[in-house]
């Protein structure tokens, strides 16, 4: 292996572009570098990993129980990343990530709505800033009335290490005695890395 030390490198005549390396070429940063980008943004940079997924059916879940949401059809999977109802990190993928959970609660029959919590759970256990009441990241209680359908929705920022995963769970809380169900349409989850 060569080194090439220079200061500045400039295209020999003209303007035009200035290639370095080649195709199935990796181009290395060491660790303490800095890559500088006063001009345009450098496009290999991306919000991935990423990913969309939602349900194809509605989902019963039991009277005031925290509840794993399931999803089942993918829309956006850079990384193969979401398997088994949950996402998780993969290698080269540990960071900062933007999710945003949206589910809607639906009564089941006769049963009406008083209340539902959304919940984001990292490697088994909910995600707490400290300062939220339980694992509730959403939360939503009626006083007076009662609901056919409410829609929860969270958006959030957690710090993945490479095999750190998250899940989605909910809770509803009927009127009476009986199981709710979470609603197909409407019902999503996605989420992608930050640049940072």
């Amino acid at each position: 292996m060569s080194t090439l030390k220079v200061d500045t490198i400039l295209k020999r005549t003209g303007t035009g572009t200035i290639t370095v390396g080649q195709s199935g070429d990796t181009i290395s940063i060491p660790s303490g570098a800095t890559l500088s980008v006063a001009g345009s943004s450098v496009t290999a940079v991306d919000n991935t990993p990423m990913f969309a997924v939602s349900k194809s059916s509605s989902q019963n879940i039991g009277q005031n129980t925290t509840t794993k949401i399931t999803f089942d059809t993918e829309y956006i999977d850079t990384d193969n990343a979401f398997a088994s109802n949950k996402f998780t990190c993969p290698s080269g993928g540990a960071g900062n990530y933007s999710m945003t959970m949206s589910i809607l609660f639906h009564k089941l029959n006769t049963t009406y709505l008083k209340g539902i919590e959304i919940a984001a759970y990292k490697n088994g256990g909910p995600i707490s800033y400290g300062n939220d009441l339980g694992e509730a990241n959403f939360g939503f209680i009626a006083d007076t009335s009662y609901f056919t359908q409410v829609q929860g929705i969270t958006t959030f920022i957690v710090t993945l290490a490479e095999g750190d995963y998250v899940e989605c769970y909910g809770k509803a809380i009927p009127a009476n005695a009986n199981d709710t169900q979470v609603y197909n349409y409407f019902t999503h989850w996605t989420g992608h890395k930050l640049i940072t």
